[in-house]
């Protein structure tokens, strides 16, 4: 295939040179726009071979080839019935899930509507197919995969003289390449120094990256972002094979100090700032650790340089690969380094060759989880070059390094352990498969006196029915009864069917199995896929938690499936009132405690809703309680563990009189360090002085939730009677709940913003004592307000008027004067939005009477961009008009408003 591919070079140079003059044009003509003095712009004369092109086209005149170009969708390996629609559908999905992001597939697109998008390119649905197969089953991918790998390679041939391509090209490209031995099963059966050339060329010509190749670049802009991430994911992929081909770069300094520059001036996650972390050690790695005459010291002290630079990804999650990288770098330049002629360095450089070789290898195998097989190829790479250094150095130079009492037979097990690691990644036909065989044979030649102490780890399935199986095999998992509970009665299945109920995968009407070596192999291969399915959403309440605490249920790794937690407090009774008694110990507590164990990985995925119900009216004693019941969370909040792994929370409190108080999950939120989405329904019904203090601690509380937050839905309900006796106690001339919202609203990285319940104007815009320096809302695209029918401070904003129905029917009217108040400061408030998209306010009388801002409705642009609607006859003041129209004016903006009739 190379040599085909470089035949095409010449071809495709001309063709990239032609196209890269239509966008020096192109550029050209942009950087005129910008001059402050109008100048007419001369036309370029058009370039002299697209001026034969064209007069050529007007002539009639094709090429033989073009003749024979087929209309229409072209075939893929779906149409042609090389892959069915239900592999297809199977194996698009177990590529999204692990390797989308490399590719920049969007997270939470449905599996057909992307397969609809994948098949205009029968390329990069062919590379995908290539990838996924190999994590399926040795059968589908030895009857596959042959046939896929021959599909691609002739696909990718004939596209490479297209200019400008697709941007699916660049994505099938990045896939071929970064998985290039797994591909052909041998390392370097596609060329991926050569591939990732063409690519970069290409993209110079493409109009996916004109953003990104123009010079000094790098703010991207939310369209050019997928560019810039995919961008930088093909110099990774490029500089990779550079080094480790040992071939030149076609990047320059100047692209590269682009790819870092995009990384640290924008918003990006861990995964692609490590992106553009790797493309600057593997641009220091090329430079200058594969020359003949390697300046160790200087290379070390870049190496520490850029390692300081980065030094914040070393502390967040999936940092082994960073340090892998950096190790690689420093193994390198030593092996470069010991072909010095100064022999009184070997000893020095022989220790550093050993620790870099041994921290990569244990760096792999310490963090081995259920992502270690869909890691990329070059991984691997780095863990058998590590591994075959070390089988040099001790073939080389054991007697110096038993004469330094180094332990050989350490270094030799630490090889060996690698190969035993690689056999139990994937199916056989994974490249850590290929690669520990390679290393074997190798081992075996340059190692051949080793006795190793435990033998070999060999193929654990054999597919011959007739097959012995040894005493590993023979062993069931120890909690089969867990995994298949039709299969194997569980008492905690038959206990209780709607809590921590996974699904049922086997059908009860069918006959046991009795062989019992088929069943556990059976049942080791399917346990990470029931596991995954069994443990992705569970309900669960105390008794559950306990019986999983006790049964060792919840281990890491089946946390780490987990995706929905949700948890329900039992219903308060004349058995378990709510005191201040063991619930807290014991339920909730403690799976608090498991919920910390969940792994931690590159974002937080677990979605927890907490639902606490309403009492039943009943007992007597349950009225009383309001004396004796305290917050106790302020003694265990030192005790709280962190939730990292937490994405959104949502509480749905429903009992009035239950010991915890709102500030109490404010508490608990708050260990949720990378909370992204909050719902709190909260409520206060325990008399005046404590409805007082608990809405005041609720509103300190909140500058210690999670600076992670981007949504945020609280809904605050007290009676208004009882809140009007609580603000009695101690008159105040601001509310602290409304000041404290107010702050809490302005926080940079909230986007929405929702609040239910008795507030005052001052949410939107605080009194003038304040203003010092105005607010100010960096971020916040939505705000919702629903405030109740009487504001803290005693304000109705609805109104029963008997007189103005004329009926039986005695609605609730809006209070015109109060509610303008809020409509007014709501204006001031958008004003200082500079993404504001959207605001409401919705009164709780008897039309829901709203008013809505909106910066515009897709779907139908004569919508005005203020609304007041509902049937009870509210009016918009001047003033309130007013502030509108200067909204308008500063987001520039033109001015509408209707206001809705009032019914008859």
């Amino acid at each position: 295939m190379t040599e085909r591919l470089e035949r095409t070079v010449s071809a495709l140079v001309d063709k990239l040179d032609s196209k890269l003059d239509e966008i020096a044009v192109s550029s050209n003509n942009s950087r005129d726009s910008v001059v402050a003095v109008p100048v007419p712009s001369a036309e370029l004369d058009p370039a002299p071979v697209f001026l034969i092109r064209d007069a050529a086209t007007d002539a009639g005149v094709h090429s033989p080839e073009q003749a024979i170009v087929q209309t229409g969708p072209q075939p893929d390996v779906i149409s042609t019935g090389l892959v069915s629609l239900q592999t297809a559908h199977s194996l698009l999905g177990l590529f999204h899930i692990h390797y989308g992001r490399w590719v920049r597939f969007p997270e939470n697109v449905p599996t057909d509507r992307l397969l609809q998008q994948v098949r205009k390119s029968p390329l990069l649905l062919c590379s995908i197919f290539l990838i996924s197969v190999r994590h399926t089953s040795q059968n589908l991918a030895d009857r596959l995969a042959p046939r896929l790998f021959e599909e691609s390679k002739r696909l990718i041939t004939t596209s490479l003289l297209e200019v400008p391509q697709t941007l699916e090209f660049f994505q099938a490209v990045l896939i071929l390449s970064l998985w290039s031995t797994t591909i052909g099963q041998v390392p370097l059966s596609i060329d991926s120094w050569l591939l990732t050339g063409y690519a970069i060329q290409q993209a110079l010509a493409s109009p996916h990256f004109m953003e990104v190749i123009r010079p000094g670049s790098s703010q991207h802009i939310d369209d050019a972002l997928d560019a810039w991430c995919l961008w930088n994911h093909l110099c990774v992929a490029h500089l990779q094979y550079c080094v480790g081909t040992r071939r030149h770069s076609l990047l320059t300094q100047a692209q590269v100090d682009q790819c870092v520059g995009f990384v640290k001036s924008n918003e990006v996650n861990n995964y692609e700032a490590r992106m553009g972390a790797e493309v600057q050690l593997y641009w220091i790695i090329y430079n200058k650790c594969g020359i003949a005459q390697v300046d160790l010291a200087g290379t070390k002290l870049a190496l520490q340089a850029w390692q300081q630079d980065w030094m914040v990804l070393f502390h967040e999650p999936r940092s082994q690969f960073l340090q892998m990288g950096f190790h690689f770098a420093h193994l390198l330049a030593h092996c470069q380094s010991l072909k010095s002629p100064k022999s009184v360095m070997h000893s020095s450089v022989l220790k550093e060759m050993i620790n870099h070789s041994k921290i990569i290898i244990n760096l792999a195998i310490d963090t081995t989880d259920d992502r270690t097989r869909h890691l990329t190829d070059h991984i691997y790479h780095i863990l058998s070059f590590s591994a075959l250094t070390l089988c040099r150095i001790v073939h080389t130079y054991e007697s110096k390094l038993r004469a330094a009492n180094y332990d050989t037979t350490e270094l030799d097990n630490i090889v060996f352990k690698l190969i035993n690691w690689f056999k139990t990644i994937g199916l056989p036909c994974h490249a850590a498969h290929i690669l520990g065989d390679i290393v074997y044979a190798q081992f075996q030649k340059l190692r051949p006196e080793f006795q190793p102490s435990t033998p070999i780890v060999s193929r654990i399935l054999s597919e011959n029915p007739g097959a012995d199986y040894n005493s590993e095999e023979l062993l069931l998992p120890p909690d089969l009864s867990f995994l298949y509970p039709n299969f194997i009665g569980s008492e905690m299945f038959d206990a209780d069917d709607e809590y921590f109920s996974p699904a049922k995968f086997y059908d009860e009407t069918r006959p046991p199995i009795h062989c019992l070596a088929p069943l556990a192999a059976l049942s080791r291969r399917w346990q990470p896929l029931i596991e995954g399915a069994s443990f992705r959403e569970l309900k669960l309440n105390s008794e559950s938690v306990f019986h999983a605490i006790e049964n060792n249920i919840l281990t890491p790794r089946r946390l780490s499936y987990l995706r929905r937690v949700d948890y329900a407090f039992p219903p308060p009774d004349e058995e378990h009132p709510p005191t201040v008694g063991p619930e807290i110990d014991t339920g909730f507590m403690p799976l608090l405690r498991l919920l910390a164990q969940i792994p931690l990985q590159e974002e937080p995925l677990v979605d927890f809703n907490v639902n606490i119900p309403w009492a039943p009216r009943g007992p007597s004693h349950l009225s009383k309680l309001e004396d004796h019941v305290e917050d106790n969370f302020e003694e265990l909040n030192p005790c709280l563990p962190e939730l990292p792994m937490i994405r959104r929370f949502c509480l749905a409190r429903g009992f009035d009189r239950f010991f915890y108080s709102p500030r109490s999950f404010c508490l608990i939120v708050g260990t949720m360090s990378r909370l992204g989405l909050l719902t709190l329904r909260l409520m206060s019904e325990r008399g005046p002085k404590n409805v007082l203090n608990e809405r005041n601690e609720l509103a300190r509380s909140l500058n210690d939730l999670p600076p992670s937050i981007h949504q945020f839905d609280l809904d605050y309900y007290v009676n208004p009677r009882l809140l009007w006796d609580a603000m009695s106690l101690e008159p105040t001339e601001e509310d602290i709940l409304s000041r404290e919202l107010c702050k809490f609203s302005q926080r940079e990285g909230l986007k929405d913003f929702s609040f239910g319940g008795s507030i005052e104007p001052t949410i939107f815009w605080p009194p003038k004592s304040d203003t010092a320096e105005e607010p100010h809302w960096p971020s916040l695209k939505a705000f919702e307000l629903t405030p109740s029918d009487v504001s803290p401070s005693g304000k109705r904003l609805v109104v029963r008027n008997v007189w103005r129905s004329p009926d039986s029917w005695h609605p609730m009217f809006p209070v015109d004067d109060v509610a303008n108040e809020y409509f007014t400061a709501a204006a001031r408030c958008v004003s200082r939005m500079p993404k504001a998209e959207y605001l409401s306010i919705e009164l709780k009388d008897s039309w829901s009477t709203t008013l809505v801002f909106c910066t515009g409705y897709p779907n139908d642009p004569e919508e005005p961009m203020l609304r007041l609607s509902g049937g009870g006859g509210a009016k918009i003041s001047e003033e309130t008009e007013k502030e509108w129209r200067k909204t308008a004016e500063i987001h520039n903006l033109k001015f509408s408003m209707e206001v809705d009739e009032k019914d008859d």
